[in-house]
């Protein structure tokens, strides 16, 4: 499971996270310690980096999963976009409870 795919798991369970939880938890699945600003690029709208194609001369932004996959709500917590619901895995293995717990 790639970390989108996590983040979409975790908001279909639990809908209306803080940005906390979701990397707190994001942290604990990928076994790593978490600090603020850790898995930010996620929840960014405008992050910086992008790459450049010498063979064809253009300049690739990168990924925005806000607004696009998940958006955030006027009392500042997170949930699944329709097109973000629509990439949710149902009965998925994993149990995201484990994660939130700890």
């Amino acid at each position: 499971m790639t970390n989108v795919q996590f983040i979409i798991q975790y908001l279909s369970e639990y809908p209306d996270s803080r940005y906390t939880d979701i990397t707190q938890a994001l942290c604990a699945w990928k076994g790593k310690r978490w600090s603020r600003g850790h898995y930010s690029r996620y929840f960014t709208v405008k992050p910086g980096g992008g790459s450049y194609n010498s063979n064809t001369g253009k300049w690739y932004s990168p990924t925005i999963y806000p607004n696009n996959l998940w958006t955030k709500g006027p009392a500042g917590l997170w949930y699944l976009t329709k097109k973000g619901y629509s990439r949710v895995q149902p009965g998925n293995p994993t149990k995201l409870i484990n994660f939130v717990q700890q």
